[in-house]
């Protein structure tokens, strides 16, 4: 590669990399003189290459250069002459290329990581489920201890330092409204920029999960320190790391300056070993830099660089179902046969801190790796004797299994649990019991401890209804109140360190009622098996028999019971349940469509179920639910949609052809299945990007391009829809809706436009029309209708389509395209 752009412009200016000859030995260097060791190293081994360097430039052919002492290698710019001269010389062992090692964002040509990195924007700070997830929260108030002590360093695209979030935990804020920037910021490429900055929002966004305050962070009490390695595209090269790396080392030249622990939310090929070396130079001096495994996933051995080297901690990425998140790079590694990805730790739909004061979600084990560094500062708060090896196993050995096997080359040795990490290097006093009801154990219910400063801590029993706490010692209350039992509250429990207390918890059943009855079919009452009975806001629930009977024993109060049933809709019923009575509710269900509702939104984290779900049963129509979370593995296939009356389709940035699944829903039109397809995006993807034969043939639409979402829309007249008017981004709306699709029938079809935008445009079509299946397309997202009554209108007519008749025959004018050429004024007729 070097040689071909030394052929193309033998005279232009070349970056490329100087590897000397001779490297520092660090074997037997002690901690403290590492740095001396690798100065002395590159000092007496580059003084004539320098030389050399410097004669060049004088005349012309170097333009500039950089030379390193982490490593024994020199940056410079070139043209083809210096570089022959140099590598000529006895002292050189190689140059190459200064090449792009690493981005920030993912390849353009990748369409699931593409959209995977989409971001949604947050009001405010609130506390992200990674960091309760990792028990982070249960360390500060349970544990006393928030990271106070450590400094972590942010290897990445900068950081935006005044982040309200953030501008607190800045090694560089020493109070009082005084700044130091130096020793506590670098920019790699323009070192003369003194001031932090972040131009990309990736590095703001990982100082926040590492140690940002007000719930954001997982060591709130840490101070960070931040270098940019990453040019304004995102793009990272070799030097850059070099020259990062070895400023972590010694930060403005002064190693009591470097930081605990280095976030280095990046990754490059998992063969590339091109930071080996410094890698190495950071543990022998005492600092544990921490890699992101790679979004690369599902397949093996897509671990990236760093991560993949021998003795790194390399950190993959779980979802909120405590799942291995499908883009999390596996192992093993190209270079060792040692676990990675090391553990993982929350990396989908992360809430944390941006440019400009604001928030928003992101993915990626970019994400993940600063909740394992945030945990790590926590240890080392908590015990600063330990080094970088007992850290690894105490993560290890504390960690959740996620896998049926542990270790593996998928997820490692589980999820991260801060929480039992910190608390196994302490002394703490442990608080623990048994919670039984009518003298049997209680599992699943929870126990809340409130600490000496008021903070309250949830705790759930096990199968065996224990529950245990590690706390600080002091005293303590405790509080429970599982559903249908009185509340149980003690205070004044003493905790000693080192010692455990046992308070075994014993629940009163609270006085109530029963509620019983039967489930019959509407129209042929004849009574229905298996129903589901459930009680809204309890965890109450039954099935009827097979003489459709059931009975609920509730506590006195107001309910309201809900009968599902295949095929039938929703029977819902309020009762008051009074001390001692029984109340005979019984329920006549209507036949109703077989419903699948495919949420095609959390692969990439953006679900937008919960709109359609909830217009649903506003209906009274049951449904079930098909979450695609794997874009390559939970597709549904055209045998699973056949048994579905209806399916409906939620795209809420994607399309059905984006997964693939072009042919699943010609499969199921094409057998007389009925489908609504939903989301803003799905026209121009299916219809315009790469054109899907379900769009083509099924809803025979032309995509016609973006439309304004500040248009009102409303239902064509000739159709189910008429009547309906809508906006979009109303307040309570998902509010994601950026440009709407307009498509058109196309000519000699006869699809029919369902909705229309102001401008004139079809917001929706409808197809299906002396055709076996029916076809609705929205060219917008339902989640996006503002008004929650037009959605569950959009819904209900929606079904009343597919229910309707189908018509077998009929007439339809349908006017060829008009290409004449006419003078002005003269008059054409047709």
């Amino acid at each position: 590669d070097l040689l071909a752009q030394m052929q193309a412009d033998p005279n232009g200016r070349i970056p490329f990399i100087i590897d000397m000859a001779q490297t520092a030995n660090l074997n037997a260097a002690e901690q403290a003189d590492v740095i001396n060791q690798l100065q002395q190293t590159a000092v007496s081994s580059q003084a004539a290459v320098q030389q050399n360097l410097d004669t060049l430039q004088a005349a012309g052919e170097i333009e500039q250069y950089r030379p390193f002492w982490i490593v024994n290698k020199i940056a410079a710019a070139g043209s083809a002459a210096a570089i022959n001269a140099l590598a000529a010389r006895p002292d050189v062992a190689q140059i190459r290329p200064d090449a792009q090692v690493a981005s920030i964002k993912p390849p353009e040509d990748d369409p699931y990581l593409s959209l995977l990195q989409a971001t949604a924007a947050a009001a405010g700070p609130v506390q992200s489920w990674g960091i309760e997830r990792i028990g982070a929260p249960y360390v500060w108030n349970g544990l006393g201890v928030d990271g106070s002590g450590v400094t972590i360093a942010i290897m990445d695209t900068g950081v935006d330092w005044r982040h309200p979030d953030l501008i607190g935990s800045y090694r560089g804020n020493l109070g009082g409204g005084v700044f130091d920037h130096t020793g506590n910021w670098y920019y790699t490429a323009i070192p003369t920029v003194t001031v932090p900055f972040d131009a990309l929002g990736h590095g703001t966004h990982v100082a926040g999960t590492a140690a940002g305050q007000n719930g954001i962070g997982a060591a709130p009490g840490a101070q960070w320190i931040a270098v940019s390695i990453a040019d304004e595209f995102g793009f990272i090269y070799e030097s850059d790391v070099h020259a990062g790396f070895e400023w972590i080392m010694a930060p403005a030249g002064d190693p009591n300056l470097a930081p605990d622990i280095v976030n280095n939310s990046w990754s490059g090929p998992g063969f590339l070993d091109t930071f080996f070396e410094d890698v190495t130079a950071l543990h022998a001096a005492g600092i544990i830099p921490v890699f992101a495994a790679g979004n690369s996933g599902p397949w093996e051995e897509t671990i990236g660089s760093p991560a993949s080297y021998t003795d790194t901690l390399s950190i993959g990425a779980s979802d909120d179902a405590d799942a291995l998140a499908w883009f999390s790079s596996r192992g093993p590694s190209p270079l060792t046969d040692e676990i990675k990805p090391w553990i993982v730790a929350p990396g989908t739909a992360i809430l944390s801190s941006l440019p400009d004061g604001q928030y928003g979600y992101y993915n990626g084990t970019s994400m993940a790796t600063p909740h394992a560094v945030g945990a790590m500062a926590l240890l080392l708060s908590a015990n600063p004797t330990l080094n970088r090896q007992q850290i690894n196993d105490i993560l290890a050995q504390t960690a959740v299994p996620i896998s049926i096997t542990q270790p593996n080359m998928d997820s490692g040795w589980g999820r991260l649990d801060a929480y039992a990490a910190v608390a196994s290097q302490l002394n703490p006093a442990t608080l623990s019991g048994i919670v039984r009801g009518e003298g049997q154990p209680l599992p699943d219910v929870t126990v809340t401890i409130t600490t000496p400063l008021g903070a309250e801590l949830h705790f759930v029993t096990d199968e065996n209804g224990r529950y245990q706490a590690k706390l600080l010692p002091g005293s303590y209350a405790i509080a429970s109140q599982p559903f249908g039992y009185a509340a149980y509250t003690a205070s004044g429990l003493t905790l000693t360190a080192g010692q455990t207390t046992t308070h075994d918890i014993t629940l009163t059943r609270l006085p109530g009622g029963t509620v019983s009855g039967i489930v019959r079919d509407a129209a042929t009452q004849e009574p229905l098996a298996n129903v589901t009975m459930t009680v809204n806001g309890t965890p109450a629930q039954t099935t009827t028999d097979g003489n459709g009977r059931y009975a609920i024993t509730l506590p006195t109060g107001a309910y309201k019971l809900r009968a599902t049933a295949p095929e039938h809709k929703l029977g819902q019923a309020n009762v008051l349940i009074t001390l001692d009575t029984a109340v005979n509710q019984n329920f006549s269900l209507e036949s109703a469509p077989n419903i699948l509702l495919v949420d095609s939104g959390q692969w990439y984290f953006q679900s937008q179920a919960d709109y359609y779900a909830a217009s649903l049963t506003a209906l009274s129509y049951p449904f079930d639910a098909w979450t695609i979370r794997h874009p390559l593995n939970d597709v549904p296939t055209a045998d699973d949609l056949l048994p579905y009356d209806a399916v409906i389709w939620s795209s809420p940035q994607d399309s059905p052809g984006y997964l693939g699944a072009s042919s699943v829903i010609s499969d199921y039109l094409g057998a007389g299945g009925n489908m609504l397809v939903s989301g803003q995006n799905v026209g121009f993807y299916d219809g315009l990007v790469s054109v899907q034969y379900w769009w083509y043939a099924f809803l025979e639409a032309a995509f016609q391009g973006p439309a304004a979402v500040t248009q009102t829309i409303a239902g064509a007249a000739d159709t189910d829809y008429a009547g309906i008017w809508l906006t979009l981004n109303g307040p309570d709306s998902a509010q994601n809706q950026q440009f709407a699709d307009a498509s058109a029938p196309r000519i000699g079809s006869l699809t029919r436009p369902s909705f229309y935008f102001a401008d004139g445009q079809a917001a929706g079509l409808q197809a299906g029309h002396c055709q076996p299946f029916r076809l609705s397309y929205l060219g917008f997202g339902l989640e996006g209708v503002s008004d929650g009554a037009d959605r569950a209108a959009i819904l209900d007519r929606s079904l009343a389509y597919f229910a309707s008749p189908r018509v077998q025959f009929g007439a339809q004018f349908s006017p060829e395209s008009v290409d004449d050429f006419a003078l002005p004024g003269q008059r054409l007729v047709y």
